[in-house]
C-alpha cells in the first residue's frame, strides 16, 4: 500500500495517506487534518476555510466588498451574478499580447538573425554551396544537371529492382507463377494439312472510299484508233509466240522444283537454316581463333561423349553452332555456363531445321538466348539467367532431338508437342533430373520407351500420347514419380498390363486409351479424391468395371468401350451421373449392362 510500517519513520510527516473515508470523496470536515504541511484540495478546488491564505486568490467571488476581485497579473473570469453589483466594466485591455504574431519590437530579438517565418528556403551565405532541394519533399527527377566526374550513371527511377544491375532488359513478367491446368491447348485429333485445291480466296470487299469520279462533261474524249505503245506490245507478243513455238528461250529460269523433295535428292544444298551461320571457308581455323579457344574451353568435358569428332566436321550441326558462337561480339566476356547453354540451344535451332519454323523471331541473334522466340509469354529464364522452360508446340520442328539440350540440366519444363519430331530420345536426357513438365505429344517419335521417361522425381505433368512408343507401364511409378498428377499415354503401342498402384497417386487425368493393355482394371483406381478422367478405351482389357470407381465424387469423364469387359455398371457409378459430377461412361453394351452409359464412342 506503500505506508511505511514504522510509525516513527521521518516520512510518515509528509505522506498523502488517506483516512478511512471513500477514496475520491473529500471528508469536508478533516480534510486539511492531515499530518505534515503539504494540504489537499477536494475536487471541487475550493478551500473549506476562508481563513486560509490560499482564499483571498479563489475563483469564485467572496461577499466581502473588501476582496478585491481583480488581482495584478491574474486574469479572472467573473460571473454573472457579480456582474451585477459592478457599477464599472473591468477594463477589457490585456497586461500581455498573447497573439502568435510575430511581436515587431521585442527587445530580446535585437541580436537575433533575421529569420523567415514563412518557411521558405533561407537564402544566407552560408547556403550557397549546397546542392539544390526540392523543399516541397518530392523527389526530383535528377539532383544534378550534369553528374561529377567518376560518378556512376544511377537510374533514379523505381521502375527497376535493385538487383537489376546484372539483368538484361526483361520482358513483362508473370510474377503470380500459377501453373496453367495444361501447358499447351492439346486438340482431340489431329487433321490433315489443307491442299491448295481446299483453299479459296477470300473475296475482295467493296471499296467504302471510293475515288473521285469526273463528270460526264469532265472526262477527257475517247481515244479512237489503236495507239503506238499498243502496236509496240503486239509486236512484242508476236516474237514471244514464235519464240515459245521453237522451244523455251536460253537463259529464262525454269520453274522452282517441290523444296521438301529438291533437298533429299540434293543434301548438299543449302538449306534456310543454313543462313543463319558462317561459312565454313570465311573463317580461320579454330585453332588459330582465340574465341573459338574461348568456346571449346566452355563446353570442355561436359559435352555428350560422341559429339566431339563432329566439331572437325564441316557442315554438321554442333561445327555450325560452335563458328556462330565463336563469332559473337560478346563471347569473350562469357562464362562456361553461358557458353554451354547458348550452344544447346543453338544446335537445338539447327537440328530442329530452325530456318522453317513459323515463328524464328530473335534466334540465333545477338540478344541473349532468354530472348529468343518462344511460346511461354514470361521469361524462361530465372534470376541468373539459366534457362528453365523450353515450349515451342505447333512451330513446324521437325528433324531429331540432339543430346546437347541435356547440357542444360537446370530445364523444368519441355514442351515440345504438336511438330514433327521423328527418331528416338537421347539417353543423355535422363540428367534432366529437374523436369516437372515433359510435354512431347503430336510428335513421330518411336521405338521402346525410355525407361528414364518413369522416373523424373519432381514430375506433375507427363505426356507422351500420340505417338509410337513402345513397352510396358512400369510397377515403380509412384516411387519414382509421387507427384504425379496428369498421366497421358494414349494412341501409342504400350503393352503389359496398368499398374495397381496407380491408384496411391493423386491423379487428376489419365488417358491410357487407344494402346494394346491386358488384364483387368485395377479396382485401386477408385481411390485418388481427384481424378476427373479415366479414359482406357481402344485397348484389350477384360473383366468387370470396378465398383469402386463410384469413389471418384470428381470423375466427370469415363471410357471403357473397344475392350473385352463385361458385366454390370454398379448402381453406385450411375448415381454420380445422375446427382454427381459425372457426364458421360462408355461401355459396350453388347457384354456390359449398364442403365446411364453411353454404347461405344460418345458422339458417334
Amino acid at each position: 500500500d506503500g505506508k511505511p510500517k514504522d510509525e516513527d519513520n521521518p516520512e510518515m510527516l509528509w505522506q498523502r495517506t488517506p483516512n478511512d473515508n471513500i477514496p475520491g470523496i473529500p471528508d469536508e470536515d478533516d480534510v486539511f487534518s492531515r499530518p505534515g504541511d503539504v494540504r489537499s484540495i477536494p475536487r471541487d478546488g475550493l478551500p473549506k476555510n476562508p481563513d486560509e491564505p490560499d482564499y483571498g486568490w479563489q475563483r469564485f467571488p467572496s461577499d466581502s466588498p473588501e476582496e478585491p476581485f481583480f488581482r495584478p497579473n491574474v486574469k479572472t473570469v467573473p460571473h454573472e451574478e457579480d456582474l451585477m453589483k459592478l457599477d464599472f466594466v473591468p477594463e477589457e485591455e490585456p497586461d500581455f499580447d498573447w497573439s502568435t504574431d510575430k511581436p515587431d519590437d521585442m527587445a530580446f530579438k535585437g541580436e537575433s538573425p533575421d529569420q523567415d517565418w514563412s518557411g521558405a528556403k533561407p537564402e544566407s551565405e552560408f547556403h550557397a554551396e549546397q546542392p539544390f532541394y526540392d523543399w516541397s519533399g518530392a523527389r526530383p527527377e535528377k539532383l544534378r544537371a550534369n553528374p561529377p566526374p567518376g560518378a556512376p550513371d544511377m537510374d533514379w527511377s523505381a521502375d527497376r529492382p535493385e538487383d537489376s544491375w546484372y539483368k538484361k532488359d526483361e520482358p513483362h513478367y508473370d510474377w503470380t507463377g500459377a501453373r496453367p491446368e495444361g501447358p499447351f491447348d492439346r486438340p482431340s485429333v489431329t487433321t490433315a494439312t489443307e491442299t491448295d485445291e481446299d483453299l479459296e480466296l477470300a473475296p475482295v470487299p467493296d471499296d467504302d472510299m471510293s475515288e473521285y469520279e469526273e463528270e460526264d462533261e469532265d472526262k477527257p474524249p475517247p481515244v479512237t484508233g489503236v495507239p503506238c505503245a499498243a502496236w509496240t506490245m503486239l509486236a512484242l507478243g508476236a516474237v514471244a509466240g514464235a519464240a515459245a513455238a521453237t522451244g523455251p528461250a536460253a537463259g529464262m529460269p525454269a520453274p522452282s522444283p517441290d523444296a521438301p523433295a529438291f533437298f533429299a535428292n540434293n543434301p548438299n544444298q543449302p538449306t534456310a537454316t543454313d543462313a543463319f551461320f558462317p561459312g565454313p571457308n570465311t573463317l580461320v581455323p579454330c585453332a588459330n581463333d582465340p574465341s573459338c579457344n574461348v568456346v571449346m574451353d566452355g563446353l570442355g568435358p561436359y559435352i555428350p561423349p560422341g559429339t566431339m569428332e563432329l566439331f572437325d566436321i564441316p557442315g554438321t550441326c554442333q561445327s555450325k553452332a560452335r563458328d556462330w558462337l565463336r563469332t559473337g561480339e560478346d563471347v569473350l566476356e562469357f562464362n562456361g555456363e553461358r557458353i554451354r547453354q547458348r550452344y544447346a540451344m543453338t544446335v537445338f535451332f539447327c537440328e530442329q531445321d530452325g530456318g522453317d519454323w513459323l515463328e524464328n523471331d530473335m534466334w540465333l541473334s545477338d540478344l541473349h538466348e532468354c530472348d529468343w522466340y518462344n511460346m511461354i509469354g514470361l521469361d524462361p529464364c530465372n534470376r541468373v539467367e539459366q534457362m528453365e522452360m523450353i515450349r515451342i508446340h505447333g512451330n513446324g520442328l521437325q528433324g531429331t532431338l540432339p543430346s546437347e539440350l541435356s547440357i542444360v540440366s537446370t530445364i523444368y519444363e519441355l514442351t515440345l508437342s504438336d511438330n514433327l519430331i521423328t527418331g528416338t530420345f537421347p539417353t543423355d536426357y535422363a540428367q534432366m533430373t529437374e523436369l516437372d513438365t515433359f510435354v512431347i505429344a503430336f510428335n513421330q517419335f518411336e521405338g521402346p520407351i525410355p525407361g528414364y521417361f518413369f522416373r523424373f522425381p519432381d514430375m506433375v505433368y507427363w505426356d507422351i500420347g500420340f505417338n509410337k512408343f513402345e513397352g510396358t507401364l512400369p510397377q515403380d511409378i509412384p516411387t519414382r514419380m509421387p507427384d504425379l498428377q496428369v498421366m497421358f499415354a494414349e494412341n501409342n503401342q504400350l503393352t503389359g498390363t496398368i499398374p495397381s498402384n496407380l491408384g496411391t497417386l493423386d491423379l487428376s487425368r489419365v488417358h491410357l486409351d487407344d494402346n494394346a493393355l491386358t488384364g483387368t482394371i485395377p479396382p485401386e483406381l477408385g481411390n485418388p479424391p481427384n481424378l476427373k478422367e479415366l479414359f482406357l478405351h481402344g485397348n484389350q482389357l477384360n473383366g468387370p468395371i470396378p465398383d469402386t470407381l463410384a469413389n471418384n465424387q470428381k470423375m466427370t469423364d469415363a471410357t471403357f468401350h473397344y475392350n473385352n469387359l463385361e458385366g454390370e455398371v454398379s448402381q453406385n457409378i450411375c448415381e454420380n451421373m445422375y446427382q454427381g459430377s459425372l457426364k458421360s461412361i462408355s461401355v459396350d453394351c453388347e457384354t456390359v449392362t449398364c442403365e446411364c452409359c453411353i454404347c461405344g464412342e460418345p458422339g458417334v
